[in-house]
């Protein structure tokens, strides 16, 4: 599908432990213009840096062992452990994306937030694009 727009895939996951001690994992995916795909390990390597992150290519073989993990257009994999204690930037898979789209400004979800109608508009467009790969409508 991301191929026909000129995009591939970026993925950001965090699996961790809730406040609540219960097991909490998130994913997003992401479509990157391919044009910036050189630059996602660059990017993310820097912004890590600037929190003193370090990186590894491999996810915990221990379930309880919290992580951050970017999948990137290139087929590498930047992993981050996040320590105990540690306060881990639960935005940095945003940060990450908005300073490759040169959008560094969205990094915040709350200054990305759409009226209804937008919201509306942008589902409109999404179902139309996604369609031909709808598997629930064969």
């Amino acid at each position: 599908m991301f191929e026909q727009y000129n995009h591939s895939l970026l993925s950001f996951e965090i699996s961790r432990e809730s406040f609540r001690g219960m097991s909490h994992a998130h994913i997003q995916i992401v479509a990157i213009p391919n044009s910036k795909c050189d630059i996602v390990e660059q990017v993310a390597r820097e912004q890590g840096e600037m929190l003193g992150m370090d990186f590894t290519d491999q996810v915990p073989n221990n379930p309880e062992i919290p992580y951050f993990k970017l999948d990137m257009p290139n087929g590498k994999t930047l992993v981050h452990i996040i320590k105990p204690k540690e306060r881990f930037n639960l935005q940095f898979g945003r940060l990450v994306v908005s300073h490759i789209l040169g959008k560094p400004e969205r990094e915040d979800w709350k200054t990305c937030q759409q009226t209804e109608e937008e919201e509306k508009k942008e589902v409109g467009l999404f179902k139309a694009a996604f369609k031909p790969f709808d598997f629930t409508l064969q």
